[in-house]
């Protein structure tokens, strides 16, 4: 993305792949992450702009519209959508330092940008189809519990 975003990765990498002619498979170790106290990945323990997630999904959606791949793509790129920031939601509820509350508002915002953007989210496949739907355990509790 032009602007500096979080979760950058997100937001280009589906459009590429999606794009290619071709794509290879390698049992190679060719893409690392390096884990800092200052990158995202701190994010999982401390509050932070949860709507980054968005930003980066929005950027993502941007880059299949310019590549002219977004129709063909559209149920994927939603449920990417869904999944992704559900995960966020589940990721504040791990937050240290943080009260019930402020997780409780900050997760209604994640899932109020998600129902502007995608109305039907939760109907979709990687939701509710057996044979696609995500399959952690904590995260379809978590699901179930608070978001269904």
């Amino acid at each position: 993305p032009k602007s500096r975003i979080k979760w950058e990765d997100l937001a280009l990498v589906p459009a590429l792949l999606a794009k290619a002619k071709t794509v290879a498979y390698t049992e190679n170790v060719v893409y690392n992450y390096t884990v800092h106290l200052n990158t995202t990945v701190k994010d999982f323990l401390f509050q932070c702009d949860v709507l980054d997630i968005i930003r980066s999904l929005d950027a993502l959606k941007d880059n299949l519209e310019n590549y002219g791949i977004y129709e063909q793509f559209s149920r994927e790129y939603h449920s990417m959508m869904t999944l992704h920031t559900l995960f966020r939601a589940e990721n504040v509820v791990t937050w240290m330092g943080v009260s019930r509350n402020e997780k409780r508002a900050i997760t209604k915002e994640l899932l109020y940008e998600l129902s502007q953007r995608y109305p039907e989210w939760r109907n979709d496949p990687i939701l509710t189809d057996s044979e696609k739907r995500y399959k952690d355990a904590f995260f379809n509790f978590l699901l179930k519990k608070l978001y269904l």
